[in-house]
Order: structure tokens, then C-alpha cells, then sequence
């Protein structure tokens, strides 16, 4: 997702569909029946055009973001440094093994979660298998798979309890995340909220929809459903009363409201 931010000169209406505009603009957005948790689209003839395709990471209205990408180069450079990585599809899968650790899959047979798995790297493609505990239940089998192809990586994941599922496959270009093999990690990646997304929600998400199902489960629902950095970015709009209330809801909230990224954002907004 991309913003942008709209001058005084911009000509635009908010509309529904894309297409039509809301009839007057003297009328509140509750006068044409439209509640919070409604879409809205910005239509008009001269607003700025903004690929979604873009190098950089997509940046929000603010000018105080604090989502950092050397915060997450904090969890993947153990795991970069193990894996001797010897070219840049290397490296972007280190990330991708280094997501699914994030969203709560255990690789098997492995008893350092700062060692890349071993086997991870086979003739011609990668392959990583993991488990997703549930409580009471019987952990979730999966595994992810990755095909060099030409100046690309594709990766798709795969359940145990149904052969018939697969992940969407997922094209990645290692040029486009990884700048070069170097022992200091900040300087190989870039980009790495990009890559996050794409390959949470095309990959580590619908697996776990998948395993959840599986195991009797019922479907992901509410906050606690939605992508990490999704969770993080509203968390970093409360006050600190507030965060302290959440953090003491349950573990998981706990984790996410002990966020060094969350609390630095909200020192900047309210201190400068």
C-alpha cells in the first residue's frame, strides 16, 4: 500500500466505487450512511500517481515514521552470518525463513533458532520445514520451498495435512532487496518492509489460515489477526497509559506493546 499526500491545488472527491463521487461536500461522510471500517477512494483528475511497485518501502502520512528496517536486520543477521550466504537468492531466503520464525513457525529439528536449518539449500532450490503449535492441539505440519529462476526467486508453501494446498506462488527479485554480500548486514538489504509483507501475506499468513483450519480452529479474526506490522503501526497511535493497559491483556499483546519501534514513536510525538 502507498500514500500520498494531497495540496490545496489537488482537485478530488471521496466516492465509493471508484467512479462516483460523493453528491455534495457540505455533507458529513455519516449522512450518506458510511460508518467506520468503510472504504473510501480518492478519485480526481490530477493527483499525484504513485506506483505500488516502487524500490522503497511504502511511507505513511506522518514525517515522524519509526518503522525501522534495522529493527528486523537485528533478527536476521545471526541467521545471515550462519548461512554463508554465497549469492544474493541466499540472502533473501534467510529473510524468508527469518518471517516465518516471526509469525510463530518452529523449524524442525533445531534446537538454535540463530542457525540457519540445516539442509536449508539443495541443488537448484531451498526447502524449509517447520512446525505451528497450537495449545491442546497437535502442532501444524508445513514446509516453504524455493526455485531459483533466471533473475528470480519464486517460493511457495505447503501443508502436511492437505496435499491438495498450496500457497500463491510468490516472484521475488533478490536484485531488489539484497545490494551485496557483505558480513555487515545493514549494508546487504534494503527494503525489507516490502519484502516482509509480500511474503507474510502470500506465504507465512495463509499457512497458518490453513494449519488453524486444520486443527479445528476457528478462522483468524479481530487485531490479533492481522499482519505484524499492521499491529504494530496502530499500536504506535495509543498513548502510554493506554499501551500499558494492552500489554497487560494477554502474552502476545504483552510482546507486541514492548515494541522498542512502538515506544520510540510515541516518545517523538509527544516529546519531539
Amino acid at each position: 500500500m502507498s500514500f500520498f499526500i494531497l495540496s490545496a491545488a489537488s482537485d478530488f472527491q471521496l466516492s465509493l466505487n471508484k467512479r462516483d463521487g460523493l453528491a455534495s461536500d457540505e455533507q458529513t461522510l455519516s449522512s450518506f450512511g458510511i460508518v467506520s471500517g468503510d472504504l473510501l477512494h480518492i478519485i480526481g483528475s490530477n493527483l499525484p500517481q504513485v506506483s505500488p511497485s516502487s524500490n522503497g518501502p511504502a511511507r505513511s502520512l506522518s514525517s515522524n515514521d519509526t518503522h525501522e528496517p534495522s529493527q528486523r536486520l537485528s533478527d536476521v543477521s545471526m541467521l545471515y552470518l550462519s548461512a554463508t550466504c554465497g549469492c544474493a537468492a541466499d540472502a533473501v531466503w534467510v529473510v524468508v525463513h527469518t518471517l516465518m520464525l516471526e509469525t510463530g513457525f518452529i523449524p524442525q529439528q533445531v534446537s538454535d533458532l540463530t542457525q540457519i536449518p540445516t539442509g536449508w539449500k539443495q541443488s537448484g532450490y531451498y526447502k524449509c520445514v517447520y512446525e505451528l503449535p497450537f495449545p491442546g492441539k497437535e502442532p501444524g505440519k508445513c514446509s516453504i520451498a524455493g526455485v531459483p529462476m533466471a533473475s528470480s526467486l519464486i517460493v511457495h508453501g505447503l501443508t502436511s495435512t492437505d496435499e491438495s494446498f498450496k500457497t500463491e506462488h510468490l516472484q521475488l527479485k533478490p536484485a531488489d532487496f539484497v545490494t551485496g554480500l557483505s558480513d555487515n548486514v545493514p549494508e546487504a538489504y534494503v527494503a525489507l518492509d516490502r519484502l516482509s509483507s509480500q511474503v507474510k501475506d502470500t506465504i507465512c499468513l495463509p499457512l497458518v489460515n490453513e494449519l488453524a483450519t486444520a486443527a479445528g480452529l476457528p478462522g483468524g479474526q479481530g487485531f490479533t489477526s492481522l499482519p505484524y506490522e499492521i499491529k504494530i503501526r496502530i499500536l504506535s497511535f495509543l498513548d502510554a497509559i493506554t499501551l500499558c493497559h494492552v500489554a497487560q491483556t494477554g502474552t502476545n499483546l504483552s510482546s507486541l506493546a514492548k515494541e522498542k519501534s512502538v515506544w520510540r514513536r510515541l516518545y517523538i510525538r509527544d516529546f519531539g
